[in-house]
Parts: structure tokens; C-alpha cells; sequence
């Protein structure tokens, strides 16, 4: 894993290869009107954020570098904020671009030994969000005109029935084949889970997302719960944030 060989300063003629998994356009709060790239980037076993530097913003202005390019890092720094390693790319060379994400890799942390991080690879969050991460689309399916266009999603057929049913599926034959006896609270939140990832992609810890009415609320008819208040519903960042709102349950 070339991820797991990065140091600060990096190593006299280390330039690995890695993709560009996602890449989102920011601005900055101290500086209005500013923005920076953010990246991230996958070994193929591993993904971390990072940054591009200014002198490269030109590789994206002229459409050479795109999300899922495959880059060799000629000179970079990384720094480590917390649990979270963050590489700042100041050259590369543009290599392939294979259209989609290669493998399935989870977050890096560098903090963790290799068997824990075997055990979170194996846990059924990842193993459900690695699998749909590799099919995301965020835009709607072709419009089929045997459906009408949903009020809550905008897409035809709904992206319950395109994305939602086929999420479900997936959780419950892999609750079935692996004997987990899995609660509807843990199917639930596999599913929003799954379905994050093959609509949205890869998603900071805080960026989240509401789920569109008709994918919730088909997910939770499917895996109801004999008392309202058993469902956690949707928090923002903020109240996740907060130490005193984190999910008890």
C-alpha cells in the first residue's frame, strides 16, 4: 500500500501512483471569494484526502485532470490533522483514466494496525458502502416514460425503485449469506449507507446529505418499527458534531 509508506518529509524518490477518487471545488471561510481543490485519493486498499496546490488549478481549467485519473506524485508534502492524513499534491504526471474507482478501498488510518484495519474492512459498513461506492452515479437514471417523474427525487423511475431496491437486496442477502441476524435499525442504516454511496460517491465525515422522501421512506416501510420513536432520523453536521447529540441507540 503505498499509502501506508507516506512520511513527512516523504522519502528520498517515493512518487506513487494513486487515483483521484473525488474532487470537490471548496471555499475557503477565512478568505472570501478564495477556494481551494480538496482530493481524494486511493492506493487501491486505502483512500485519504488531500489538497492540490494553486499552480495546478490549471490541469482542471483545461480538463486534463478529472475525477477517477489515474496520477503519479512527483512532490508532495502530507501532514497529519488528527486521525486524518491529508496529502498536498504540488506536481504529478496525469497517467489513465479508467472512468470509474479501482477496487474497493477504505479510509486510511494511520493510527490503526493492519489486523484492525482487516477487521473494518470486513465490517458490514464498509463492505456495503466499498460495494456501491464502485457503482455511483450521482445523476438520475435514463428517464423511462413508463414512469412519471417522482415529486421527491426528480428522477424517472424514482430512485427508490432504480438505486433503493437494489440497496436492499444487497443488504439482506448479505445479512442471509453471513448469518448477522441484523436488526431493521442496523438494515436501515446499511441501506442509507449504500444508497449515500451510490448516489453521492465518497463523503467527508461531516458532509452529509438528506436522503430524497421516497428512498427513506421506502426504506423504513421495508424495515419498520413498532415504535415512532425507534427512528433516529436525518442530523446535520452540527449535531454530529456534538458530542451531546451522538446517536445513543
Amino acid at each position: 500500500s503505498s499509502l501506508c509508506n507516506l512520511s513527512a518529509p516523504p522519502s528520498e524518490g517515493f512518487t506513487p501512483v494513486l487515483q483521484l477518487i473525488d474532487m470537490q471545488k471548496k471555499c475557503t471561510a477565512k478568505k472570501p471569494g478564495h477556494f481551494v481543490w480538496r482530493l481524494v485519493l486511493s492506493d487501491s486498499m486505502y483512500y485519504c484526502e488531500g489538497c492540490l496546490a494553486s499552480n495546478l488549478y490549471h490541469l482542471i481549467d483545461s480538463d486534463l485532470l478529472k475525477k477517477y485519473c489515474f496520477v503519479k506524485l512527483l512532490n508532495h508534502n502530507s501532514t497529519l490533522i488528527g486521525k486524518t492524513v491529508v496529502v498536498v499534491v504540488q506536481d504529478l504526471i496525469i497517467l489513465d483514466n479508467p472512468g470509474g474507482v479501482w477496487c474497493s478501498p477504505t479510509r486510511f488510518e494511520p493510527s490503526l494496525d493492519e489486523p484492525e484495519r482487516e477487521r473494518q474492512r470486513n465490517e458490514p459498513v464498509s463492505l456495503v458502502k466499498n460495494y456501491f461506492l464502485t457503482l455511483c452515479d450521482d445523476k438520475c437514471p435514463d428517464v423511462d416514460f413508463q414512469f412519471r417523474v417522482c415529486d421527491d427525487c426528480g428522477c424517472a423511475p424514482c430512485d427508490f425503485l432504480a438505486r433503493g431496491v437494489e440497496v436492499m437486496s444487497f443488504v439482506n442477502a448479505m445479512d442471509e449469506k453471513e448469518n448477522l441476524n441484523l436488526t431493521n435499525r442496523q438494515k436501515r442504516f446499511l441501506c442509507y449507507t449504500g444508497y449515500s454511496a451510490y448516489k453521492h460517491g465518497y463523503l467527508s465525515k461531516y458532509n452529509r446529505i438528506k436522503l430524497p422522501i421516497c428512498v427513506e421512506e421506502g426504506i423504513k416501510n421495508r424495515y419498520d418499527e413498532a415504535d415512532i420513536f425507534d427512528f433516529t432520523g436525518f442530523r446535520t453536521k452540527d449535531e454530529v458534531a456534538d458530542p451531546k447529540r451522538r446517536r445513543t441507540k
